[in-house]
């Protein structure tokens, strides 16, 4: 079950860090640099590259089977949290053209927070990953 989730996960995020650097980089990577500040530009630019680490990280510990459990750990922060960040948003309630409720806009800063966070402990947990020594 591991080995088939990290290795789906692997071949999806290649998959889409490498269109998300088709539309992003080949479209408007000269604008994206220049607003580098503005954070949609930010996330523009290291999405991608993000997307395809990750991807290359749960593949290289599946062919390689270097799966120990920060690697797991990983795997499971990333995708317990895009869930739980996905699932807060498509049900966070907004009235057009009334005012929004108070829990709508915690309920908005919860899944805007909880996405990015999952997403760097992902990374952090991987980096830890590589540099865990081996018990004999």
């Amino acid at each position: 079950m591991t080995k088939s989730l990290h290795y789906l996960c692997g071949i999806g995020l290649i998959i889409f860090g490498v269109v998300m650097s088709s539309w992003f980089y080949l479209d408007d990577l000269t604008d994206a640099i220049t607003h580098i500040t503005n954070p949609m530009y930010f996330a523009r630019i290291f999405a991608p590259i993000t997307s395809i680490y990750l991807g290359s990280f749960y593949l290289y510990n599946v062919i390689k089977n270097k799966i120990n459990s920060l690697g797991k750990t990983s795997l499971y922060v990333l995708l317990i949290g895009l869930l739980v960040s996905t699932v807060i948003m498509l049900f966070t309630p907004f009235n057009i053209g009334g005012p929004t409720p108070h829990y709508a806009i915690i309920l908005d800063s919860i899944w805007r927070t909880l996405m990015p966070l999952s997403i760097i402990v992902s990374i952090i947990l991987s980096f830890a990953s590589f540099f865990r020594r081996k018990v004999v």
